[in-house]
């Protein structure tokens, strides 16, 4: 007889919160960075907290993870064949010349991104 497995993480029993072994689920905080100039933001939260010498150890810190999309060139956004490496590279798109870029990459590289269907100049996908 098999065991049916038990999820790590269930978001249906956020309502025994009140349990004392209750844990909240992780949370991986991420910012998605489009812009070109340097961010100069601090990642941890604590550092944008007014008198924060005042809260010592209660200082809440939360920090994140950044991703740049101008760290990935096009080639590795398109080698990772997955959506969320095409829509970033969508989004890169800002000039006629990245559009024309873009039109002029292989239909198979856009493609192969789990099925998508492209559609150039009104001809069928």
């Amino acid at each position: 007889m098999t065991k049916e497995k038990e999820p790590v993480i269930d978001n249906r029993n956020i309502r025994d919160s009140s349990r004392k072994d209750f844990r909240y689920p992780p949370v991986f905080p991420i910012v998605y960075y489009e812009g070109t100039e340097k961010w100069t933001a601090p990642y941890d939260l604590a550092d944008r907290i007014l008198c924060r010498e005042l809260l010592g150890d209660y200082l809440p810190h939360f920090k994140y993870q950044m991703i740049k999309l101008h760290d990935y060139s096009n080639e590795e956004l398109l080698s990772k064949g997955d959506e969320i490496s095409l829509a970033m590279l969508i989004n890169k798109i800002r000039y006629t010349e990245d559009m024309e870029a873009f039109s002029r990459l292989p239909r198979e590289h856009i493609t192969g991104h789990a099925g998508i269907s492209v559609r150039r100049n009104g001809e069928a996908a």
